[in-house]
């Protein structure tokens, strides 16, 4: 038990718990856009709870969204409506309780913490995944992997290939491998707000996810849970929508860095990034530096 609480402070301080709760800029027409979300169909819905796996984790609450297949039509509706509640108010019920942290084993040592989230939440994301995949379809960038024909060994055979032409070439070729540390555990929620205006991410679907991440979490160690542990920064890796949210934090920066610096070819999977330059030693070192910086 002393293990696991040792643990929990240590990732407390990556969410910076104990800290005030910053409030967010939400626009003042956020109460429209609630009202033009497409309204969810049981059929629709029926495909999303049957899209989990049958070997899926569940969070504290111990129920499979598989399990909602066998209520009737009725029934599914009343819950969407308490949904379609959710968004509007964009909040949880307070029932909904907390996030089960897993601390899962790293193959370079330590660990990575996944959360199983809570029925509601975890129904709800999958359910509205259509709209984040709307948006990432609309705003997907050359540099951007991590979807449906741009997963890593494409993105790691393309960049093998542009190293192979440089030597064919002659040329000099250099790589830069970046990885962001704790990028899902200290992501600023103001900062999510701020670049989902700018992209035209949706806000509704932001808002009531940000509440998610902020509901307390509980760490899982070997079978010891600690104590709640209140968030106030960083997504929850093993939400539908992270990938999402981590591209809405970092497409400005890298389209800013692409713009100031043309002969640079970044790679951007999830929360690691590579930027590479090929030429001359010269120009090598004048453009792939300050991109990375």
């Amino acid at each position: 038990q002393q293990d696991a609480e040792a643990e929990a402070a240590k990732w407390g301080q990556e969410w910076n718990v104990g800290q005030p709760v910053a409030e967010l800029d939400w626009p003042e027409d956020l109460k429209e856009q609630i009202l033009q979300l497409p309204r969810l169909q049981v059929r629709a819905f029926r495909r999303a709870l049957a899209s989990f796996p049958c070997g899926t984790g569940l969070g504290w609450d111990d129920l499979h969204p598989r399990a909602l297949l066998r209520l009737d039509d009725n029934l599914l509706a009343a819950l969407m409506r308490i949904l379609f509640l959710c968004e509007c108010r964009g909040v949880w019920p307070t029932a909904t309780l907390l996030v089960l942290v897993a601390l899962i084993p790293k193959t370079d040592g330590g660990r990575r913490p996944i959360g199983l989230l809570p029925l509601l939440p975890r129904i709800w994301m999958r359910a509205r995944h259509s709209l984040v995949q709307q948006w990432e379809r609309a705003n997907g960038r050359e540099y951007m992997y991590a979807g449906p024909g741009k997963g890593a060994q494409i993105a790691a055979w393309k960049q093998a290939a542009r190293a192979e032409l440089s030597k064919h070439n002659g040329q000099q070729h250099a790589q830069v491998l970046l990885d962001l540390v704790k990028a899902f555990e200290r992501l600023p929620y103001h900062v999510l707000v701020r670049e989902a205006k700018r992209l035209g991410y949706n806000l509704a679907i932001l808002r009531l996810s940000i509440a998610t991440y902020r509901l307390g979490r509980v760490v899982r160690v070997e079978g010891a849970l600690t104590t709640i542990q209140r968030p106030t920064r960083g997504i929850v890796a093993g939400s539908v929508f992270a990938t999402a949210e981590l591209k809405l934090l970092m497409i400005r920066i890298v389209d800013q860095a692409c713009f100031l610096h043309k002969t640079v070819v970044p790679t951007l999977y999830v929360d690691d990034t590579s930027a590479e330059a090929t030429g001359e030693p010269d120009d090598i070192l004048a453009e792939l530096p300050p991109f990375v910086l």
